[in-house]
C-alpha cells in the first residue's frame, strides 16, 4: 500500500469510529520529539502555529536545526504543515517541502523539522459538558495546572470574561460546551464574570480559543470584555497571572472609546467579511471614513481577528501631540539624547513589538517624519533618539485618516511613496446616516453601558418615538455624536426611560453642511439658559457651571458634573432623604453615599426637635 493509500486509509477509519461514537469528539495532540525529550501540545480545532527556535514561536524548539521561522501547522478539517523557508527543510514521509508548499499530515505520519520529528496523535474521546464551577474549585485547579506547568516547563493560559448581567446560565454553558476542549474549565468568578482555565496551550492556541469563545457568545447578542494571560509568556507566579488578566479585563473597554462594533447593516456585513479574511496575514491596512465614524473600533477589530497577541495594539494620535514630541513617542530615545531625557525611554514602535500599531490620523504627520517613517517600513528596523543600536519591526500597522490622502499627496502634504508603503488594502466605513438600521443596536448598547457605569439597576428602556427621532437625524457627528447624546440622556433619566422629549429637550442637532468632515466636530450644541442653582449663586447651562471656551472640558468630567448636578436635585427634592433620593435616582442607598464621599457633598442630618435643643 502506498503512503497516499495508507494516509487515506487512516483518516476514513478515525471518522468512522467518531461517527459511530454517539457523544464522543476527536482529540489531537502535536507530538514534537527533539533526541530523549519529548513534548506534548493539545491541538485547537482551527487556528495557525508556528514552529521554530526564536521565543516568539507558539511551539519554541531551541536546537541549531531548527530555522527562527521554520514551519506552520494549519488546523482545520484536517491538519496541514508548511516549509516558511527554513535552512535544513521539512521532510514528510522522505520528501522535502519547497517554501510555501502545505502537505497534509495524517495521524501517526511523521514529520521532519530538522533533527526534530513532529507527529499529530488523534484520539476519540466522551464528548463533556461543560458545567460553571466555582471559584474555590478554580482556585484549586488553577494551582494544580502552575505547579504541574512549572514542574514540566509547559505552558498555560487563564481568561477572565465579564459578560452582561442579563445572559442566562444555559447560554452560557452552551457556549462554552460548543467551544472548550476536554480538560478546559470555566468557573464563575465575580459577579458577571467567569474564569476560564485552558491547559497545555500557547499563546496563539490561548488566542483562538478566547476568539471561538467570544465569537460563540456574540450570537446572543451579549457584551463581553475579555483578558487573557499565559504563563510563562505574561507572568511568572500565579497571582501576577490574575492580576494581569484583570488588568486586560478592565483595560478592554478601551476598545469602546468610538463605540461598540456593531454590523447589522449589509454595508457594515460585507466590511466585517472583508476584514475577517485580511486579519490573520500581515498587510498593512488604510482605515477611511469620516470623524466619528469609529475608525479605532474598526481598527481594534482587525488586531482582535488577527493571530497577534491580544494585548498589543498600540496606537498614536498624529494630529494630537506637538511635531517635537512625536518622534520621540514613536522612536524612544536614549539617556542624554536632548536637554530633558534624564533616563533611556523606549519608543511606542518598540513597545508594539509583534503587534499591531495604530496610526491615528496619519495625514497630520510632519513631513520630515514622514521620511523617517518610510525608511523604517523599508528596512523593518529603527533606532532610539540619540541610539546606536536598531531594534527590530515586527508589528502590522494600521492607518486611519478622514482626509483622502491621494489629495494630501496632490497637495505635497503627504509623501507618495510612504502612502504606497501604508497602503496594502483600503478599508472604508461608512457614515452612520448611510447605514440607519445601525441606530437602534448602537443606542441601546450605549445606554447599557451608561447604566452599567452608573451602578444603575435594570435595564434602560428607550421609547419608539425617540428611535424614530434618531434614525430622522442626519448624525454629522456620527456614531461618537449618537454616543454623547444616548450617554447625556441616560444620566438625566430618573425613571430609566429615554423618551424623544428627553432627547430634544436640551440639545440642538444641526444639519449637515456640504463638507460633513468641515462640520462635524461641532456637530452637536447646547441652547445656553440660566438656571438657578440652589446650592450656589452660580449662573449654569443645564444646571451645569458654564464652561469656559479656552480650556474644553471632557466628556467624562462632564458627566461627572451631571451626576453631581442630578444628587442634589434628588437630596433637595427628598429634603435630605438619603433613601427616597437613591431611590429617585435608580441606585443603591450604598452607592449613592459613595458618591456623596466622591464629590465631597456633606451628608444631610436630621434636625434636632425643639425638645432636644
Amino acid at each position: 500500500m502506498s503512503p497516499e493509500d495508507r494516509k487515506t486509509t487512516a483518516v476514513r477509519a478515525v471518522d468512522a469510529i467518531e461517527g459511530m461514537s454517539a457523544g464522543k469528539r476527536r482529540e489531537r495532540r502535536l507530538l514534537v520529539v527533539m533526541g530523549e525529550e519529548v513534548n506534548s501540545y493539545l491541538l485547537p480545532r482551527v487556528g495557525v502555529l508556528t514552529i521554530g527556535r526564536s521565543e516568539g514561536s507558539d511551539i519554541q524548539i531551541p536546537h541549531s536545526t531548527i530555522s527562527r521561522q521554520h514551519a506552520r501547522v494549519i488546523l482545520g478539517t484536517g491538519i496541514h504543515v508548511e516549509d516558511c523557508g527554513s535552512l535544513n527543510g521539512v521532510r514528510v514521509s522522505g520528501s522535502r517541502l519547497d517554501t510555501g508548499e502545505q502537505v497534509e499530515l495524517a495521524p501517526g505520519e511523521i514529520a521532519e523539522l530538522g533533527d526534530a520529528m513532529v507527529l499529530v496523535q488523534q484520539t476519540v474521546v466522551p464528548r463533556k459538558r461543560h458545567r460553571i464551577d466555582n471559584q474555590k474549585n478554580f482556585e484549586v485547579a488553577l494551582r494544580k495546572e502552575f505547579d504541574r506547568a512549572a514542574k514540566d516547563k509547559t505552558a498555560f493560559a487563564i481568561m477572565l470574561a465579564q459578560l452582561d448581567d442579563n445572559v442566562p446560565k444555559e447560554v452560557l454553558e452552551n457556549a462554552v460546551s460548543l467551544t472548550l476542549r476536554n480538560g478546559d474549565m470555566v468557573a464563575k468568578h465575580g459577579k458577571h464574570r467567569y474564569a476560564f482555565l485552558f491547559p497545555e496551550v500557547t499563546p496563539a492556541m490561548a488566542q483562538t480559543q478566547s476568539r471561538r469563545l467570544t465569537k460563540s457568545l456574540g450570537h446572543y447578542h451579549t457584551d463581553i470584555r475579555v483578558g487573557l494571560a499565559c504563563f510563562p509568556h505574561d507572568a511568572k507566579t500565579m497571582d501576577e497571572l490574575l492580576d494581569r488578566a484583570k488588568e486586560l479585563v478592565r483595560g478592554s473597554r478601551q476598545e469602546e472609546i468610538a463605540g461598540p462594533v456593531v454590523m447589522e447593516d449589509e454595508h457594515m456585513r460585507q466590511l466585517h467579511r472583508l476584514i475577517e479574511r485580511i486579519a490573520p496575514g500581515s498587510i498593512n491596512v488604510i482605515i477611511r471614513g469620516e470623524t466619528g465614524v469609529g475608525k479605532e473600533v474598526v481598527a481594534r477589530l482587525v488586531h482582535r481577528l488577527s493571530h497577534r497577541p491580544v494585548d498589543r495594539f498600540v496606537s498614536v494620535n498624529c494630529a494630537a501631540l506637538p511635531h517635537s514630541l512625536l518622534e520621540s513617542e514613536l522612536f524612544g530615545h536614549e539617556k542624554g539624547a536632548f536637554t530633558g531625557a534624564t533616563k533611556a525611554k523606549p519608543g511606542l514602535l518598540e513597545e508594539a513589538r509583534n503587534g499591531t500599531f495604530l496610526l491615528d490620523e496619519v495625514s497630520e504627520m510632519p513631513m520630515p517624519l514622514q521620511a523617517k517613517l518610510l525608511r523604517m517600513l523599508e528596512e523593518r528596523q529603527a533606532v532610539r533618539i540619540g541610539g546606536l543600536k536598531p531594534f527590530k519591526i515586527r508589528a502590522r500597522f494600521i492607518s486611519t485618516s478622514n482626509r483622502d490622502l491621494e489629495d494630501a499627496v496632490q497637495q505635497g502634504t503627504f509623501r507618495q511613496d510612504l502612502l504606497y508603503r501604508l497602503d496594502g488594502i483600503t478599508l472604508t466605513v461608512p457614515p452612520l446616516r448611510e447605514r440607519q438600521i445601525d441606530i437602534e443596536p448602537l443606542a441601546r448598547r450605549f445606554a447599557q453601558q451608561t447604566f452599567q457605569e452608573l451602578d444603575r439597576r435594570g435595564h434602560p428602556e428607550i421609547t419608539e418615538d425617540a428611535l424614530d427621532w434618531l434614525r430622522a437625524q442626519p448624525w454629522p457627528g456620527n456614531v461618537r455624536e449618537l454616543r454623547n447624546i444616548i450617554e447625556r440622556s441616560a444620566l438625566l433619566s430618573t425613571d430609566g426611560r429615554i423618551t424623544q422629549d428627553l432627547l430634544t429637550s436640551d440639545r440642538i442637532i444641526t444639519k449637515p453642511a456640504p463638507d460633513v468632515e468641515a462640520t462635524s466636530e461641532a456637530a452637536v450644541l447646547l441652547p445656553e439658559r440660566s438656571i438657578t442653582d440652589p446650592f450656589a449663586n452660580v449662573p449654569t447651562r443645564l444646571g451645569l457651571p458654564r464652561l469656559d471656551p479656552q480650556k474644553p472640558e471632557s466628556f467624562k468630567d462632564e458627566m461627572k458634573q451631571l451626576e453631581f448636578q442630578r444628587i442634589k436635585e434628588a437630596l433637595d427634592q427628598c429634603a435630605g432623604n438619603q433613601t427616597e433620593a437613591a431611590k429617585q435616582l435608580g441606585i443603591s442607598r450604598r452607592t449613592l453615599i459613595n458618591r456623596l464621599d466622591q464629590y465631597g457633598i456633606a451628608r444631610p442630618r436630621k434636625r434636632k426637635s425643639k425638645k432636644d435643643k
